[in-house]
């Protein structure tokens, strides 16, 4: 990631929390340590999901960044399964993706 890229970033999260500030209602109402807070989850995750594999060394043996996204990314797919054989149940022959034999 270049300099540019990081600070088109950083441009991007400006303005969208200077237009939600502008269009707040109490402004004196915003907690900026709960924004701050979220910001700097949003950017932990981000790491830990963007850099996992170059992470691992940091962690040793553990891996765990790897193997718990994994295990989110294996739920949402098992729900999308599921999603997939109740559209099959209810549409028929209209759920099968294009292509495939029995497709309207």
């Amino acid at each position: 990631m270049d300099f540019i890229s990081f600070l088109r970033g950083l441009l991007g999260l400006s303005v969208i929390l200077g237009i939600t500030f502008a269009l707040s209602r109490n402004r004196s109402a915003v907690n900026w340590r709960t924004v701050g807070a979220g910001l700097g989850l949003q950017v932990v995750l981000a790491v830990f999901i963007l850099r996992g594999n170059e992470m691992g060394a940091w962690f040793g043996p553990l891996g765990w960044p790897k193997a718990f996204f994994k295990w989110v990314s294996s739920f949402f797919v098992l729900v999308l399964e599921f999603t997939t054989a109740g559209a099959e149940f209810i549409f028929g022959d209209l759920a099968l993706p294009p292509g495939t034999e029995g497709s309207l």
